[in-house]
């Protein structure tokens, strides 16, 4: 929430490991392994099981939304009958 005061002190992943040491790697942990009491395998992640940085974050929302955009308009055929309601 933005009325947190601890807020403006967040803005990218550096920040988290700054303010919170050790945060970023309980919560890699928890998404890891959270799956393991029901009988499954451990998560895996990419990117060496780092954490990406804002700029990266911003890359893959914008790449994204274009994508969307293009199977709503049309410009690309949709061969994967996605869902675009």
């Amino acid at each position: 929430s933005l009325d947190d005061p601890k807020a403006e002190m967040v803005n990218d992943v550096a920040d988290v490991e700054k303010h919170f040491p050790g945060e970023l790697e309980k919560v890699l942990t928890w998404f890891r392994d959270y799956k393991i009491p029901d009988g499954k395998p451990a998560n895996k992640f990419g990117y060496d099981n780092k954490c990406m940085d804002r700029a990266f974050a911003n890359k893959v929302i914008q790449e994204t939304h274009e994508a969307y955009v293009a199977l709503k308009s049309g410009k690309r055929a949709n061969t994967e009958e996605l869902s675009l309601i």
